[in-house]
């Protein structure tokens, strides 16, 4: 009887139901954050898609390649067409004298297209195969538009390119606009010598005692390295063949500063973090330092295993990833973490089992199981002992 009852407890919900993969989870997670109108939404009960969510959540599906699965999830659309569409309602390119003629806005109510925006519209559509389905001529105008030729006007970042006419010419809007002619295979468009030796200068050198020593400041009167310019600057300088002119080496070691051990926080260990002497380990962080690496051709310095499983350790109760484990998961997040595996080569992680909701759990299925089991040890005991 006892071992009948064992049996039972191992047969309870809590074994018996076959628990859904990490990636079956996060699937169901990054299609539930697509809304009606085909765009990316942070989490499932936000409100305001944006490009930069449709790109997050375009990309996981792409990392896993799971489209067809998000179809069936989805039998009333079909995802790719239905996101694409979406991104096309947010190109401009109606007036040719408006200023944001030939750029993809933010999110539909924003009032100026973007370099950032108009580079994750381009790497999305690519993603779906789609890049002939917007008129790339106006498009590269746009970006053109915004690189700095003229060193009189502007001698601190001649070369560069800024985010809208109206603001500063950083590394980041040089990046995505160097990724978005390169994937037009317009970059002789470009005035490459500029933006290549702008680039260059943005690494920091000066002091080797720096904390940001080796890595690349958002422009030239920004005083800190932070591991998202550093990558962006790397990536731009990979598409135009220009890694030699840096010094690598430096670069490398201020990447792998950021990585955090096992030592004080255990909880982070294998992550990296946004500055050096930062404990907390971020999805952002880790992200731009692995890409980073892989750049650099240092992925061997890297700890796979160890970055695997921190980056398990934050999959939320919905199947998507945050900073910190809780209830919920977060687009941006879930996509970098998904990315960085990738890069890892560890996507195979996403196959193991997760465990199910131990918030959901019944548990008074166990606590009546237990229960039945006392009563019954009792009336075995007492039988024996003669007690009635």
């Amino acid at each position: 009887m006892i071992l009948g009852l064992f049996i039972l407890v191992l047969a309870s919900p809590l074994t018996a139901m076959a628990a859904p993969t990490r990636q079956d989870v996060v699937i169901t997670f990054s299609v539930t954050c697509i809304d009606g109108s085909g765009g990316g939404i942070q989490h499932p009960s936000s409100t305001l898609p944006t490009m930069s969510n449709t790109f997050d959540i375009a990309n996981v599906l792409d990392n896993l390649e799971a489209w067809i699965t998000a179809d069936l999830l989805m039998p009333d659309r079909i995802l790719i067409e239905n996101m694409t569409a979406w991104i096309h309602g947010l190109f401009v390119n109606e007036s040719v004298s408006d200023l944001n003629y030939g750029g993809f806005l933010p999110y539909a109510e924003y009032p100026n297209a973007t370099m950032t925006a108009s580079a994750l519209a381009v790497l999305s559509l690519d993603l779906f195969n789609r890049t002939d389905s917007i008129d790339s001529s106006i498009l590269t105008d746009f970006v053109i538009n915004l690189q700095r030729t003229n060193a009189t006007l502007y001698p601190e970042t001649v070369g560069a390119f800024s985010e809208t006419i109206n603001r500063s010419a950083s590394v980041s809007a040089t990046a995505y606009a160097i990724q978005i002619l390169d994937v037009y295979n317009e970059i002789s468009q470009m005035n490459t010598s500029l933006a290549t030796g702008w680039l260059n200068s943005s690494q920091m050198l000066t002091n080797p005692t720096s904390a940001s020593y080796g890595g690349f400041a958002n422009g030239r009167n920004s005083t800190n390295a932070d591991l998202q310019t550093t990558y962006l600057a790397l990536r731009s300088l990979e598409i135009l063949g220009s890694l030699s002119i840096i010094d690598q080496t430096a670069a490398i070691d201020y990447i792998l500063s950021h990585y955090r051990d096992n030592t004080n926080y255990p909880q982070y260990f294998g992550g990296f973090s946004n500055t050096p002497d930062n404990p907390v380990a971020t999805h952002f962080a880790t992200y731009y330092a692995v890409a980073g690496l892989h750049i650099l051709g240092a992925s061997n310095q890297l700890s796979p295993l160890e970055t695997t499983a921190w980056i398990l350790s934050t999959q939320t109760l919905d199947g998507g990833f945050a900073e910190v484990s809780g209830p919920t998961g977060f687009a941006p997040q879930t996509n970098l973490a998904i990315s960085t595996l990738a890069l890892l080569d560890q996507l195979g992680a996403l196959l193991l089992p997760i465990g199910p909701d131990v918030y959901l759990f019944p548990w008074w299925i166990v606590g009546v199981v237990v229960i039945v089991i006392i009563v019954v040890l009792f009336i075995v005991i007492a039988r024996r002992s003669d007690w009635f």
